[in-house]
């Protein structure tokens, strides 16, 4: 492989890794969505999303724009604040 190649793959790489990141948070709001119509519990929903929960944690405006989100297609729109709580508690029995 030449210098060229090795460099443009290295960027795909990059490139994918972001679009991965971009598709996990993306996913949450679905995700609360599926716990409000009984799909997943929330607390699968919580585990699976711990890490960004718990960025939301620290950060007041991401707290704040994943309770809405997750609230936007669901039929209970506080969905968003039991995941988050579900979280808060599972975090707190550590």
């Amino acid at each position: 492989m030449n210098r060229r190649k090795k460099s443009t793959l290295a960027l795909r790489m990059v490139i994918l890794l972001f679009c991965l990141m971009g598709l996990y948070y993306l996913s949450f709001g679905p995700a609360c969505w599926l716990a409000d119509r009984g799909c997943l519990s929330v607390s699968t929903v919580a585990r699976a999303y711990q890490p960004l929960l718990e960025m939301a944690w620290r950060i007041p405006p991401a707290h704040a724009f994943l309770v809405w989100y997750g609230g936007i297609g669901a039929r209970n729109e506080m969905i968003g604040s039991a995941i988050m709580s579900s979280a808060a508690i599972m975090e707190n029995s550590r």
